[in-house]
């Protein structure tokens, strides 16, 4: 048996067969700084800025623990 994880929880990930376990992005939080950044930029902004966010481990069933 193998374990199967895919990055970014796509809408149909869920619903496969078995459920997709993913590695899900903070697309929307990435998305506020991205606009904030540009909007910086047009205000003359120059600073380099280092965004970090956190992904979250969405655990469903194409995963388990190993066999022993």
């Amino acid at each position: 048996d193998i374990s199967l994880v895919g990055f970014d929880d796509a809408r149909w990930a869920q619903y496969c067969d078995p459920p997709l376990t993913v590695v899900a992005q903070p697309t929307d939080a990435m998305g506020r700084k991205a606009a904030e950044l540009v909007l910086g930029r047009l205000r003359g902004e120059i600073e380099a800025k280092v965004a970090v966010f956190e992904p979250e481990l969405v655990i469903r069933r194409s995963t388990a623990r190993p066999n022993t």
